[in-house]
């Protein structure tokens, strides 16, 4: 009684809805704002028969669920239908109601053999008004409601046999957003990546959305499917056709990244079962004994997870080298055949080995380092095509990345350092041959790494110093670095002087002075955390005077940013330490430190005497060159250090190697 006392209006509103439509009227309708009469009948009905059906089926229990939900589909979709007629708010109700309709009829039983087809047909239905009418807020509502049901569904009703079910059903999905862009108007590809939003299509920001979304879903879907085979073929099924839609579709080229991000997260925080050292008794001949037994190199229940990271490996890898060739721009996809491989082998270190040294993973890492240099092989063959430079770059990138893993994996305090330092005299080396561009900004960042360790890394300070003065890691960790440096810059420089080659002039000139630094530190102190006393200040200072002044003189034959900041540099910090802690903090006439029994030849000459000569030095060389406020601030600063140095030999020759101590006569004052 409700569905007919109710189904029928409704009905008869949609009726009347397209007999109005169809009416000469409606350009008299029109004319005075009118247009809409049909539609909101049409509107009406449908919502009157959304209802009555809902009600017939809930409080009056007439029909069943099935007969139910078959009804409210079969609305929805001529909804769907009389919206090409009656504009898109009719569309917007359809697809809204189909969407709902599995929510509003339940069972106890859910299938998702029985939900899933039938969203994807609503999908499809809903698609096809936006390809026929080009209404994008309608294909935004129905990628919302795509895609949110697989996430209702994984909370509520989830199964394990739904898996084959949900991995065609988000295939299907994303492959239907792509399917919907063809036919309409696509710009040129930007020369750039980083492009505003607004600038970007409608058409690929919905494509965009829907792989993002399907990555997520599929991600999700692998999580609670335990990793099981039908979850990870999804997943990769998913990448592989990112990476076809990306290489046929030139504004898209980089949407396999979703994929790739994913799978990453997916690899990073896969649940391994816990792994410990087996120890065991042995028998020997003189009875038992305690022996550690190490076991196999990759124990077989981390099999499984490395055979996963192996093939996605080879996924992105393969797809990245086949999709390079004819690309509009081919870099992008070389940097992800180079780049996701090393990061799949970085994070099935980190969760196999823990980081630890192991020489097995580092000869993966070569391995990985090998093949790309064997791709960029034949790019390099091609050099003419457009972009192949930047593929060489690509794979150069690769290349070093490998080793640097490598490296990670076999080495460890400085010697890492050592071997990533390396890398720049190598890569600036195939600069100089092959002159691709792109590498300068690969050897950027494995200086900004080889910096970070040796200059920002308190942790050097721990490392053992097992040898003496001038015989210990720092000779090998600080000066292997500059000379890498040094001469990454000189061959960098050959074909053009940037900021590359600055910030490689100013690594090589850090790690020089943090060399004598430390080693001075170490001779004077015996470690590199001890105290920081006269001696040791007056020959830092020393040190640093000499370079600046090195430095200084230096820039007037051949001008460098590096070297005209350096000296100044150095210079303010040796002023400075002169100043506050050799004359005043630490000035051994109240410090009660000693000074030497010898005249001249003592402390007060490193702290005082010789930086004097040294700011004579800067004081001549600074007249020379016209630097007259230069040569007035150092001539004035070695006054002042004879002055000190003169003075303070007096009150040694009359106390002694103490100047703290005694009373100041009248022979100390005359003299």
């Amino acid at each position: 009684m409700c569905w007919g006392g109710r189904g029928a209006p409704g009905a008869g509103l949609v009726a009347g809805g397209e007999w109005l439509r169809r009416q000469p009227s409606q350009r008299a309708f029109a004319s005075v704002g009118a247009a809409q009469i049909p539609p909101a009948l049409t509107a009406a009905g449908i919502a009157l028969m959304f209802v009555s059906v809902y009600a017939a089926f809930v409080l009056y229990g007439i029909v069943s669920a099935p007969v139910a939900f078959v009804l409210m589909a079969a609305v929805a979709l001529a909804a769907i239908a009389l919206s090409l007629l009656h504009g898109p708010s009719i569309a917007f109700l359809g697809i809204l109601g189909g969407f709902l309709t599995p929510a509003l009829v339940t069972t106890q039983t859910p299938s998702a053999l029985a939900l899933f087809p039938y969203l994807l047909f609503l999908t499809v239905a809903g698609l096809g008004v936006v390809r026929y009418r080009a209404w994008w807020p309608i294909a935004w509502l129905t990628l919302l409601g795509a895609t949110a049901w697989p996430l209702l569904w994984f909370a509520v009703s989830w199964h394990p046999g739904d898996t084959p079910i949900l991995a065609i059903y988000l295939l299907a999905v994303l492959a239907l957003f792509v399917l919907v862009r063809h036919g309409f108007p696509v710009p040129a590809p930007a020369d750039s990546w980083l492009t505003r939003l607004g600038a970007v299509p409608q058409t690929d920001r919905l494509v965009w959305s829907a792989a993002v979304a399907a990555a997520i879903l599929t991600f999700v879907l692998v999580r609670v499917d335990g990793y099981e085979a039908v979850s990870l073929i999804a997943l990769a099924l998913l990448g592989a056709f990112m990476l076809v839609v990306a290489r046929r579709e030139a504004n898209l080229d980089l949407l396999a990244l979703p994929a790739l991000v994913a799978t990453l997260g997916l690899l990073l925080i896969w649940h391994l079962p816990d792994i410990i050292n087996q120890y065991g008794y042995v028998a020997g001949t003189a009875g038992w004994r305690y022996e550690l037994d190490l076991g196999p190199i990759l124990p077989p229940t981390l099999i499984p997870y490395a055979t996963v990271c192996a093939g996605f490996a080879v996924l992105f890898a393969a797809g990245g080298f086949i999709g390079l060739w004819g690309a509009p721009r081919p870099a992008r996809w070389a940097a992800v055949s180079a780049v996701a491989p090393a990061a799949v082998l970085a994070i099935a270190y980190g969760r196999i080995a823990a980081f630890e040294i192991d020489f097995a993973w580092a000869l993966v890492g070569v391995g990985l380092a090998a093949l790309n240099v064997a791709a960029a092989e034949r790019p390099a063959r091609h050099r003419a095509i457009a972009g192949m430079d930047g593929v060489l770059a690509a794979y150069a990138f690769g290349a070093s990345l490998a080793l640097g893993l490598a490296s990670t994996m076999a080495l460890e305090q400085a010697w890492l350092t050592v071997a990533l330092a390396l890398q720049l005299a190598a890569l600036a080396w195939i600069h100089d041959k092959l002159r691709v561009d792109g590498l300068r900004r690969v050897a950027l960042a494995v200086a900004a790494v080889v910096l970070v360790r040796l200059v920002l890394n308190h942790r050097v300070l721990d490392y053992p110093l097992d040898g003496v003065p001038g015989l210990d890691w720092m000779i090998y960790g600080y000066g292997v670095p500059a000379l890498a440096f040094w001469s990454a810059a000189r061959r960098f420089r050959r074909l053009a002087d940037d900021y590359v080659v600055t910030v490689l002039e100013a690594g090589a000139l850090a790690f020089g002075v943090l060399l004598a630094t430390l080693q001075i530190r170490y001779w004077v102190a015996g470690d590199l955390t001890g105290g920081y006393a006269l001696l040791e200040q007056s020959l830092q200072t020393i040190a640093w005077l000499v370079v600046a002044y090195g430095l200084y003189r230096g820039r007037q034959r051949n001008p460098r940013p590096v070297a005209d900041w350096g000296w100044r540099i150095l210079a303010s910090m040796s002023a400075t330490q002169i100043v506050l802690l050799q004359m005043l903090g630490d000035n051994p006439l109240w410090s009660g430190e000693a000074v030497g029994s010898w005249p001249v030849f003592n402390l007060l000459a490193l702290a005082y005497g010789a930086p004097a000569v040294l700011g004579f030095l800067f004081y001549r060389a600074a007249r020379c060159y016209g630097h007259r406020v230069l040569a007035m601030i150092s001539g004035i600063l070695a006054l002042v250090l004879i002055f000190v140095e003169l003075s303070l030999e007096v009150r040694r020759a009359f106390h002694g190697s103490l100047l703290d101590v005694g009373v100041t006569g009248d022979g100390e004052w005359y003299g």
